[in-house]
């Protein structure tokens, strides 16, 4: 993940929930990995809750770039609702 947008969504947001996926993202990102992918579903959530729609966006097309590999498990945990955003 870009880690100036990472940056940018911790600067510009207070919500501590934000700051902590944020972190988890800027470590370590696989976009192989359910657990990497999860935390930036979750994170694209509740940015969309809170109101930061611009920067859920930037989060969701990340999201964009892995392709379907017929592997429901990983796209069945919140992806395809992420990319309705």
């Amino acid at each position: 993940m870009d880690l100036n947008i990472v940056q940018r969504i911790i600067d510009e947001t207070d919500k501590k929930v934000i700051s902590s996926d944020c972190k988890k993202t800027s470590r370590k990102l696989c976009l192989k990995s359910v657990k990497d992918t999860g935390i930036v579903t979750e994170l694209a959530l509740w940015l969309y809750i809170f109101g930061y729609m611009d920067y859920a966006i930037l989060v969701v097309d990340i999201l964009g770039s892995v392709k379907f590999d017929g592997n429901y498990t990983f796209w069945g945990n919140g992806r395809r609702s992420c990319r309705a955003l």
